[in-house]
């Protein structure tokens, strides 16, 4: 199975996109592709959709059979993206 990742991370959490990038690395499956959509917000309105739109922009049409949704803030447990794509 193919999977691609997008990490939509604010570009000041860099310990946060870090430890999540090791998390992705552990993964029993692994990831083909990850797209880390990564700017600081112009203001405080809410703009998580318009990251994630940017982030499956880089990844149609490259052959995947899953898009995830990973943040940046969240933990993972190592079988996490095997368990979602089953």
């Amino acid at each position: 199975m193919r999977v691609g990742v997008i990490i939509p991370t604010r570009g000041d959490r860099p310990k946060l996109l870090k430890n999540c990038l090791r998390q992705l690395d552990n993964q029993t499956l692994k990831p083909e592709r990850i797209s880390v959509i990564n700017f600081t917000p112009k203001d405080d309105k809410c703009d998580i959709t318009m990251r994630y739109r940017i982030g499956y922009d880089h990844l149609a049409g490259k052959g995947l059979d899953v898009i995830a949704l990973i943040e940046d803030d969240d933990w993972y447990a190592p079988n996490y993206l095997e368990t979602m794509a089953n």
